[in-house]
């Protein structure tokens, strides 16, 4: 699966999809922490948030953070769990009216 996300994120880059390269990043994250390496697991999901940031795809930043969060309590880091957790609820109060369910 991880050879599988590595491809969507390098075909997402040569194409300029900002988007795909931090969904498959966030894949990659996931790969990792199902395998216990919750440090490589951190870095990609930092990776996809600084992507999904730049592309301003907040719902995507959002679940980035909440897994970054995730990693980080596996590693016993709360404070920073939480400090992540945090950072989502701030990308989901950001996103655009364009982006939001219609009431």
């Amino acid at each position: 699966l991880l050879d599988e996300a590595q491809a969507v994120h390098a075909t997402s880059s040569a194409v300029g999809d900002r988007a795909g390269q931090a969904m498959a990043l966030r894949l990659m994250a996931g790969v990792h922490a199902a395998s216990g390496d919750f440090a490589a697991a951190a870095r990609d999901a930092q990776y996809g948030i600084a992507i999904s940031a730049g592309a301003r795809a907040r719902a995507l930043e959002a679940a980035l953070w909440e897994d970054l969060a995730v990693y980080a309590a596996a590693r016993g880091e709360q404070e920073q769990a939480q400090v992540a957790r945090q950072e989502a609820e701030r990308a989901r109060r950001q996103r655009s009216p364009a982006t939001q369910p219609a009431a």
